[in-house]
């Protein structure tokens, strides 16, 4: 009866207010599940906004919903729920490919902090299509604490790849990501969008095409053979773009 008591009080919400948005809570409510989804806009997958943390819940979480109906927000420095501390860049690629917002307070940062979030809002305003109607994918590797997601275009005419090193990686070799989905007889241009904190200090021996203009090829080898990625320190991360190569890098 409470149920279905709630169903008609957000029925009548709805019918009064057509453009009011609605955000069904993991912790709240209890509830992440298809039914209250025909009621409400999105979830809130978790109270904890521990960047490492929401990995591991959203990769969970897109086994059976997709990112578009994901609240994913960016928090401050410091989790109040793990008292873990984690740079900017880190906590934006956590948050870059579900229903982004900021929970934080903006006037507490610092300016380069302020500069990392403005500009991962841009680059998720700018691939929100992609990510929320193209076809999604989780991304595993060899590695246990790599975890990250992709998105390929409904055109298959571009990819969006976030990875995140979320504790030491298995091993000093970076691995390899196969993605596939895309044009297999398309030439793509695979450039690195965007690098948190540190993932150039830990590549300072390392020179790997994705930096700068990056690299031209195409569709079967990106599935079969994949990408290179660069190595990677505990708790940061990168973001892949897949482009068609006759455009600008």
């Amino acid at each position: 009866r409470q149920t279905q008591a709630l169903y008609a009080l957000l029925d009548r919400l709805l019918a009064a207010f057509p453009k009011l948005e609605i955000e069904s809570c993991a912790s709240g409510g209890g509830r992440v599940d298809y039914g209250i989804l025909q009621r409400t806009h999105r979830f809130w997958t978790s109270d904890s906004n521990d960047a490492v943390e929401r990995m591991k819940i959203q990769t969970g979480f897109s086994y059976f919903l997709p990112p578009e109906v994901m609240g994913a927000h960016i928090g401050p420095q410091w989790s109040h729920t793990s008292g873990r501390g984690l740079h900017a860049g880190f906590r934006v690629l956590a948050a870059s490919y579900g229903h982004m917002g900021v929970e934080a307070d903006l006037r507490k940062m610092p300016d380069s902090e302020r500069e990392t979030i403005r500009d991962a809002i841009a680059r998720y305003k700018a691939d929100r299509e992609i990510w929320h109607t193209g076809l999604f994918s989780r991304i595993r590797t060899i590695d246990p604490q790599l975890l990250g997601a992709a998105a390929i275009s409904a055109d298959r005419k571009r990819g969006r790849l976030v990875l995140t090193q979320l504790d030491r990686p298995r091993s000093t070799v970076p691995p390899r990501v196969t993605i596939g989905g895309l044009d297999p007889n398309m030439q793509y241009r695979v450039t690195m969008q965007f690098a948190s904190e540190m993932v150039r200090k830990a590549n300072r021996t390392h020179d790997n095409p994705l930096w700068g203009e990056g690299y031209v090829v195409d569709g079967s080898t990106l599935a079969i053979v994949g990408i290179t990625l660069p190595a990677l320190y505990a708790q940061t991360g990168l973001a892949i773009a897949i482009n068609p190569a006759g455009e600008a890098a």
